[in-house]
């Protein structure tokens, strides 16, 4: 069960606002407010003033601990980045692909996840092959079908952003397993709403940015990836952060110098760390360990279940993806004419969610409340009415 009493102290100054924007940008609680307030005046100045012997690297190593707490992996597998997109990037240009080779994926995905491929693609000439999608919904059999013995990599997200369907990752990764394909995931719309764990669900590769349902900032995140990935994938990049020795004056560099890359995940990170935004990270991780992720989804998926049988009859389209596949981010869709009626309509109810011309997306979360729902689908029959006018 959920610590209502911890959730009020870190969210109540949300007020009577109903914030269901975590699949766009989560909101900070107040502990990592306190933190980005604190941080220049506080830890930066310690560096500063050479008081802190150790750097920041002990905070780092705290934090991936807490990252990898929160996916059910191993430490030493985690590196920081900048995003899920960089996440992703660092596969898609390191690993060996090439003429001949395949990587599925899936029409539904966010840019982020797409657009490393298709980078990719264009520059190294494998094929992407990009499965199409019914109903914002893709099965397991769907996406074995467009593999072959040619195919070095599955990625899809999670969770669908666009739709909130929640793939099988379980029932994918072991397929992909046993065919030795790659199995890499785009984690951003589940990690700290929805239970992932890369060993059972036979992850390879996992990328996640900071600024959802982390609630951490932008410009932060991090990836999982395994040895034996890690023994293949051959980064692109490097920097003082990929390697464990360096010259450093008044020593210099000479002709022969050889990089030798750390034997972990740090091996794939570059140069200076967002230490601003993982210290950010660290704070809004500890909270999201606290409160339980397995108490965080049981909470999600009684309130979307409570929300779709409000809507029960309201002529508005809301796509209803099987339950096993839903994931706590519910959308609906309307006639594109009306969106600033819908609009003015979801401020009138001070309901903040993902809104565009046809469409609406709302993701639930923690902070969210039973009575939020009756608000939302109040906020949601009065469209319903509005588009039958």
């Amino acid at each position: 069960m959920l610590d209502k009493v911890l959730i009020d102290t870190e969210y109540g100054f949300l007020g009577d606002t109903i914030h269901v924007n975590c699949c766009s940008v989560g909101v900070p609680p107040l502990r990592v407010q306190r933190v980005c307030q604190d941080f220049l005046s506080g830890e930066y100045m310690d560096l500063v003033m050479n008081r802190l012997p150790d750097g920041y690297e002990p905070q780092r190593q705290r934090t991936r601990q807490k990252l990898a707490q929160l996916i059910c992996a191993d430490a030493a597998n985690i590196a920081f980045t900048a995003s899920t997109a960089e996440g992703l990037a660092i596969l898609a240009a390191g690993y060996p692909l090439g003429p001949g080779d395949n990587v599925v994926t899936t029409d539904l995905e966010n840019p982020a996840g797409l657009l490393p491929w298709i980078n990719a693609r264009d520059n190294r000439g494998f094929e992407l092959r990009i499965v199409r999608t019914q109903n914002g919904c893709v099965s397991a059999d769907e996406l074995m079908r467009a593999a072959d013995r040619n195919t070095k990599i599955l990625c899809l997200s999670a969770v669908q952003y666009g739709t909130g369907f929640l793939s099988d990752l379980a029932e994918i990764g072991r397929r992909c397993r046993s065919r030795g394909i790659l199995f890499a995931v785009d984690a951003i719309q589940a990690v700290g709403r929805i239970p992932i764990d890369v060993e059972s669900m036979d992850i390879d590769y996992l990328s996640c940015g900071g600024f959802k349902a982390l609630a951490a900032s932008f410009g932060v995140g991090f990836v999982f990836c395994t040895p034996a990935v890690r023994q293949t994938l051959r980064p692109v990049y490097a920097g003082a952060a990929s390697t464990p020795r360096f010259p450093t004056a008044p020593a210099v560099f000479t002709p022969d110098y050889s990089l030798k890359r750390y034997g972990d995940a740090r091996a794939l990170e570059t140069g200076s760390h967002n230490t601003f935004g993982i210290r950010m990270l660290e704070e809004s991780t500890d909270l999201l360990l606290h409160l339980g992720i397995d108490n965080i989804h049981a909470h999600i998926t009684s309130l979307e279940s409570q929300l779709r049988t409000a809507l029960r009859g309201v002529s508005l389209d809301v796509p209803a993806p099987p339950e096993k596949n839903r994931s706590g981010i519910v959308v609906a869709t309307y006639p594109e004419g009306l969106y600033a009626e819908v609009n003015a309509i979801l401020a009138r109810y001070n309901i903040i969610l993902t809104s565009r011309p046809g469409y609406i997306r709302l993701a639930l979360n923690s902070y969210n409340t039973a009575e939020h729902v009756q608000r939302i689908a109040e906020a949601l029959r009065t469209v319903a009415c509005l588009c039958a006018a």
